[in-house]
């Protein structure tokens, strides 16, 4: 019987990636490559979504194992692009001359150290792939020292003087030797090919500082640029227990450069911790999840071990685990040590991160069947030289309060390693040019004396610019400048030039933030067209010269500018074509009248002067939306109007009054809330008239309706033109929703706060 095969690009995608993964396995190296080749000279459409299924991008897959195939390793992005002849993050001290020394050849001496160590290995290669020759004698000197009496008695710190002569490099430990290397490739002047005199006296702040992210063949030389030494890829090459050839020989090039560079590097190990629907109390989970951590243990990668959100779900905590008597409090850290115990015994060089099921606390509760406190303190159990995250107060915390992370630290026996949540401001995005403010959130003392790590959750490389300005702050605290961070670490990883051709574009583009994730409202009916049609169009020409610049590479994983820009395009033609809400929503709308009618708080009388405050026309804020938003039917017409997502998130409407009367006015408002938004706040034209407990919040969901009245009082109206401005300050990204609001005269003497 013959047998059909499917010949779509999908499928020949993937036929073609499996014969050189077969290839491989077998021993023949040359075949693999020019099958993977092959594959991506074909340019086949592989990749992307069929249907509600996201299908494997098999040229992504082909272009990783080239990576190290081909030689690219630490190259893949050409670091560094420009610098100024400045080394970055901006060190603790140091001097700059406008002098320079040529530098066409440059030879390294190593003291104390072997002159083949991987840090030298990478320096030389570096040099070489740009023209510069390194012979053992006879170009620029370059002395380096590890020296147990040198001048900086920090941990990975160094010296490097440069001058007509040439440079020294001094360092007490290997990683400070690194370090001083890395400077001094961005002190040097690649396009005259000679040296900057300097001299730099240097250190870390954080010890331990990076992210988690996504696995990137190009993670170790941006973590290298940027003097990171730690990064988490939970998603990666080995995540779902598929061993073939070639996810094995890529997770071992990867983790080679890491060790060998003494860099931290940990593979997110969730689909046998959470994925996995088999009770703890099962001998055989243990055993698989032991015998699958050995074979990523022998790669050479750590694992970070979540039992983060879905702990105490049904699907993980299983039914036979309840019938033991026992919580999750009494048993998780038994079988964690079980699990650390027996990989360490057979690989001694693994290392754990474990994220915790209560990774935040003190004053935020948590929807859990156990006790917080006593689970972390169980944690004290484990080896001290395993890491355990915290996200602050709350899951998306900026600001870090010092009595909330001792009261984590003293639960757990340890510094906290710090897993930062949301920290783009763009709705937790970041469009590339964001001055980050980690200054102003980070507390004096947290990431130098009261972290073990820091690590920012990340969607690499999309978040590479973001995460300059970590390294740039994590390094240098005291000496942190939010916009140099941006410009140069933009400068270094996108090439010179890119700031300056985004800068006004990037003012522009942030307008689209009115509009939350590109949702529209009924600001699209106020706005000036011809405005935004202009902007559009610098946007767009700045972002085509910044790709010149930049390259293709590094545009395709340029922050969320290009989804910002798609954004703002789809404002564009909402302006241009506003919606009729009252159409799309006729059903809901009538509802949403049958509701007012019944509303005896609210008590709404067009005849006597009361304002209507339409949800989707009349609100401007995060978002115009349906309740509930999931459902293509919705229940009622609402604005999401309250949602704290990033710090300054406001939502307003306007009213105006002929006369203000002497007593004041009310403010009516009909809401529900069945998320973690705990406090509410009304403004009327700048001054704070309601500061409190979130009235609206209710467990029990949908339709649960109150309509709670607000003093407008007559000192804080006029005559004219008044704004309410609304918001939860909860610091939560989950919504108030309402449904509309009412605003009228007073007419009773003491209205009631709620039904």
């Amino acid at each position: 019987m013959a047998v059909a095969f499917k010949s779509d690009q999908q499928s020949v995608a993937r036929a073609l990636y499996e014969i050189a993964d077969c290839h491989f396995g077998a021993g023949r190296e040359e075949e693999a490559k020019k099958t993977l080749h092959d594959l991506l000279s074909r340019d086949l459409k592989a990749g992307g979504w069929a249907g509600r299924r996201r299908q494997t991008n098999w040229n992504a897959r082909a272009r990783q194992a080239l990576h190290w195939l081909d030689g690219n390793s630490l190259n893949g992005l050409s670091l560094p692009r420009w610098t100024g002849c400045r080394a970055f993050p901006e060190p603790q001290k140091s001097e700059y001359l406008d002098k320079y020394t040529a530098a066409p050849k440059v030879s390294v001496k190593a003291v104390g150290i072997a002159p083949d160590d991987a840090r030298f290995r990478f320096f030389r290669r570096k040099l070489n792939l740009r023209g510069v020759e390194t012979p053992e004698k006879g170009g620029y000197p370059v002395t380096v020292a590890l020296d147990p009496a040198a001048p900086v008695d920090k941990p990975e710190g160094y010296t490097l003087k440069s001058g007509e002569k040439g440079a020294e490099i001094r360092a007490r430990d290997r990683q400070g030797v690194l370090w001083g290397l890395v400077s001094f490739l961005q002190i040097y002047d690649w396009q005259e090919k000679r040296m900057r005199h300097a001299s730099l006296e240097d250190w870390p702040d954080c010890p331990q500082r990076g992210y988690l992210g996504r696995c990137c063949v190009d993670e170790c030389e941006f973590m290298l640029f940027n003097k990171m030494n730690i990064t988490t890829a939970k998603p990666n090459f080995i995540s779902q227990g598929i061993y073939t050839p070639l996810n094995l020989y890529k997770t071992k090039c990867m983790a080679k450069e890491f060790k060998d560079l003494g860099l931290e590097l940990y593979y997110g190990f969730a689909p046998f911790t959470m994925d996995l629907c088999w009770p703890l109390c099962w001998n055989v989970f243990l055993e698989m999840q032991v015998e699958n951590a050995k074979i990523w243990a022998s790669c050479g990668v750590g694992i970070y071990y979540p039992y983060d959100d879905a702990r105490y779900w049904d699907d993980v905590y299983k039914q036979e685990d309840k019938d033991t008597g026992r919580k999750p409090s009494d048993f998780d850290v038994e079988h964690l040590l079980k699990f650390y115990n027996r990989v360490k015994a057979e690989y001694p060089d693994f290392k754990m991160e474990f994220c915790p099921p209560f990774y935040w606390g003190p004053s935020a509760g948590h929807p859990y069947p156990d006790d917080r406190n006593k689970y972390l303190k169980s944690l004290q159990k484990l080896p001290e030289e395993v890491s355990i995250f915290w996200t602050g107060e709350r899951v998306g915390s900026h600001r870090k309060n010092k009595a909330h992370r001792d009261w984590y630290a003293n639960l757990i026996g340890r510094k906290p390693s710090l897993f930062q949540n949301k920290a783009g401001p763009h709705y937790y995005l970041s469009y590339v040019l964001d001055e980050m403010p980690w200054d102003k959130w980070f507390y004096p003392g947290f990431a130098a004396e009261d972290m073990r790590s820091i690590q920012k959750n990340s969607d690499t490389p999309e978040d590479y610019p973001i995460l300059t300005t970590l390294a740039d702050y994590l390094w240098n605290v005291n000496g942190y400048d939010r916009k140099r961070a941006v410009e140069r670490g933009l400068d270094q990883y996108a090439g010179k030039g890119v700031y300056a051709t985004l800068k006004p574009a990037y003012d522009k583009l942030c307008q689209v933030d009115g509009y939350k994730y590109g949702r529209i409202h009924s600001g699209v009916l106020h706005e000036d067209l011809a405005a935004w049609e202009q902007a559009s169009k610098e946007i767009h020409e700045a972002t085509e010269k910044a790709r010149e610049i930049a390259g293709p590479k590094v545009m395709r994983g340029f922050g969320s500018w290009e989804r910002a820009v798609g954004w703002f395009d789809g404002v564009v033609k909402y302006i241009r074509n506003p919606p009729d809400y009252h159409k799309k929503y006729a059903k809901p709308y009538a509802v949403l009248k049958e509701h007012l009618a019944k509303d005896k708080k609210a008590a709404y009388d067009e005849s006597k002067g009361d304002i209507f405050i339409d949800p989707l026309y009349d609100m401007r804020g995060v978002a115009a939306e349906p309740y509930p938003s999931t459902k293509k039917q919705p229940i009622l017409p609402t604005s999401s109007v309250a949602a704290c997502f990033y710090e300054n998130c406001r939502a307003r409407f306007k009213f105006n009054v002929e006369k203000v009367p002497a007593e004041g006015m009310k403010l009516w408002i009909s809401g529900v809330s069945t998320g973690y938004p705990k406090k509410f706040v009304v403004e009327l034209n700048g001054e704070t008239v309601y500061d409190g407990a979130n009235p609206f919040f209710v467990r029990g969901g949908q339709g649960a309706w109150t309509t709670v009245g607000f003093d407008l009082p007559a000192k804080n109206l006029v005559k004219g033109e008044n704004i309410v401005v609304m918001r939860n300050n909860s610091g939560s990204g989950y919504p108030i929703w309402v449904e509309y609001a009412i605003v009228k005269e007073r007419r009773d003497a003491a209205p009631g706060e709620g039904k």
